[in-house]
């Protein structure tokens, strides 16, 4: 665990629970992403100079606290700039947005921790990076309001969260997405792509990034599937989230309440224009039901 690997032949990663990226540049390294909190942030700094590399910028690919948690730490220590896509920026600004998003107004305090809130940082428009020779930002939205993948001068592209490991899917079924067609896009843009290999935060390097995409789509697209099928008599979101839960063998708490119920509230505005499902207030309940 944390130790540095190498992808390509200017490309290596930090293997942590939210991987770190390192895109080689001479003497220079921009990081894409700084872990989940400020050891990982030590560690990544750490495997800089045992490399002889100095941190020139760092690339948020989006601002969920398990992808930014080193930011604070990173800044202060080098001086280095931090650029995130589009309104990432803002949440990484202001990490409570992240929380506040989620939950729908204030967040209780079981939602304030370092899993949901990472220290603010400064943070630039990823449109203002001076990004050097050969590397590339492309907008792999849904997963977050704005999410990037970044790619390196030797083809190694590093996406973030815009997929998830299979493993991750088996177990959780539901995973964490903010705008279900946004996402479906950018799973039709990533599995076009082409490239030396792939590496997702939270999943195994590979090669062929294919696989993995169709897995993540046939998730989601179940997920929406059994959201039909429990709607066919009206519920509200939270009887649709315990009858997923149950249906999957899985126990809420509050985390995932406002995880899988973010998700679940996307799928209905997905479906809703969709025209698969539709909205009605039954005796002051917000009713959703399969048209």
């Amino acid at each position: 665990m944390y130790e540095l690997l190498q992808a390509g032949p200017c490309s290596y990663y930090m293997d942590c629970p939210s991987k770190v990226g390192f895109i080689v540049l001479g003497k220079e390294v921009c990081l894409v992403d700084t872990g989940g909190d400020k050891d990982a942030g030590k560690k990544a700094l750490r495997r800089a100079q045992e490399m002889g590399w100095r941190v020139k910028l760092v690339l948020n690919t989006h601002s969920h606290a398990d992808h930014i948690g080193g930011n604070h730490l990173v800044q202060q220590r080098t001086g280095a700039p931090i650029y995130a896509p589009g309104i990432e920026a803002a949440f990484v600004r202001w990490p409570v947005l992240e929380p506040a998003t989620a939950w729908g107004g204030c967040p209780p305090k079981g939602l304030r921790g370092k899993f949901w809130m990472a220290q603010p940082s400064e943070v630039l428009p990823a449109g203002e990076a001076p990004l050097p020779q050969g590397v590339e930002l492309l907008r792999l939205d849904g997963h977050a309001p704005a999410h990037m993948a970044v790619k390196a001068p030797d083809g190694v592209w590093f996406v973030g969260d815009a997929v998830i490991g299979e493993t991750t899917l088996q177990k959780y079924h539901i995973s964490f997405l903010y705008d279900i067609g946004e996402f479906l896009r950018s799973l039709d843009v990533l599995e076009a792509l082409e490239g030396t290999a792939f590496v997702p935060s939270h999943a195994p390097v590979v090669s062929d990034i294919r696989p993995l995409v169709q897995a993540n789509r046939a998730a989601c697209e179940q997920v929406a599937a059994n959201i039909l099928e429990i709607c066919r008599a009206p519920h509200t979101d939270d009887e649709v989230l315990k009858a997923l839960f149950d249906g999957y063998g899985l126990v809420l708490d509050m985390h995932q309440y406002a995880i899988c119920g973010a998700t679940v509230r996307s799928h209905f505005a997905y479906l809703e224009e969709k025209g698969l499902l539709a909205h009605e207030v039954c005796e002051n309940r917000l009713m959703w039901r399969t048209v």
